[in-house]
């Protein structure tokens, strides 16, 4: 069921207010890192990578398609731009997930070394992903702006949306909540002394949680859209409100959860303040890494505040403070 132009124009503005507000959010965690060099750390690195997808993500949604067709190009282009950028969100947040999990549950710390075969793999995957659809001409409008069409048939729409987006998102979810599990149960069996860990186990329920929290509504909606739910179909247009908010703010949650820290603000408060914030200093040690039992040398740039060795619980606090 299509819309009117005037309710996808509403819908459009919904989309305007939130994602410029993700756009902002996702900007100044841009901004922070390049100006200052203590949070230029591979935590805050990884943060940084996910703030320029959602910045993508919600640029797609900035794009004005409420009038338009399915054969339009700002359709295709709004189409294509939406869902690499979505699917590489979701997967670099999951990367992320994976990279505390190494480094804490596994004392792996030289993980920092795959950064650019994780990029790399996530531009390739997102990309061949979202040209499918482009290649057979299933992008056009959908109920609030361009995206995979919905047909309600069991046809090559279908399985392009379910196949390559609805189910590979959700595992990656689980896949998500699996691994920040085991994170928080590793950092409940380690010595905290001074409570950081304590709060950085409390936060990583968040993590996982905006993810099934913006993506549920649309998860939920596009299902009962295949069936033709007559309840949903009625109220297709404040089902779709409904999604664009959730959907929106995604990228604006990122920002604040992942890097709105208590490093960050403690470095503004510094910064306004007229203070110096630490300059970098590099670290050169030698460690026996008590996991693995393997004896290694390290090459580390870190902040005066901010040295990482390479027992997992001591940089599980740099990752909290980050």
């Amino acid at each position: 069921m299509r819309l009117r132009d005037s309710e996808r124009l509403t819908i459009y503005y919904i989309n305007v207010v939130s994602n410029s507000l993700s756009i902002l959010g996702n900007i100044f965690i841009c901004a922070v890192y390049f100006k200052f060099q203590n949070l230029r750390t591979f935590p805050f690195k990884l943060v940084l990578i996910l703030s320029i997808f959602d910045i993508l993500n919600s640029i797609g949604f900035l794009i004005p398609t409420y009038s338009s067709e399915d054969s339009d190009l700002t359709c295709k282009i709004q189409s294509l731009v939406l869902n690499f950028s979505t699917l590489a969100s979701v997967l670099w947040a999951v990367i992320i997930a994976f990279c505390l999990y190494y480094i804490i549950v596994k004392s792996r710390l030289y993980i920092e070394n795959y950064i650019k075969y994780y990029i790399g793999s996530v531009v390739i995957i997102c990309s061949i992903v979202s040209a499918v659809p482009f290649i057979t001409d299933t992008y056009g409008a959908t109920a609030g702006w361009c995206w995979i069409l919905q047909t309600g048939k069991y046809d090559g729409a279908f399985y392009e949306r379910y196949f390559s987006f609805f189910i590979p998102l959700w595992l990656l979810i689980i896949i998500s909540v699996v691994l920040y599990i085991l994170i928080s149960r590793r950092l409940s069996q380690s010595d905290d002394s001074d409570n950081t860990r304590s709060a950085f186990n409390k936060k990583l329920k968040f993590y996982p949680m905006i993810l099934i929290l913006c993506f549920l509504p649309f998860t939920i909606k596009g299902v009962l859209e295949h069936f033709r739910v007559d309840f949903v179909m009625k109220n297709d247009y404040y089902f779709t409100m409904v999604t664009a908010t959730f959907r929106g703010f995604y990228g604006l949650l990122n920002a604040f959860v992942y890097g709105f820290t208590n490093k960050v603000r403690k470095t503004l408060a510094a910064y306004f303040k007229g203070d110096e914030y630490p300059e970098l200093i590099i670290n050169f040690s030698t460690h026996t890494r008590r996991a693995s039992s393997i004896v290694g040398t390290q090459c580390t740039v870190l902040t005066k505040n901010d040295i990482f060795s390479s027992d997992s619980h001591r940089f599980s606090d740099n990752i909290s403070n980050n």
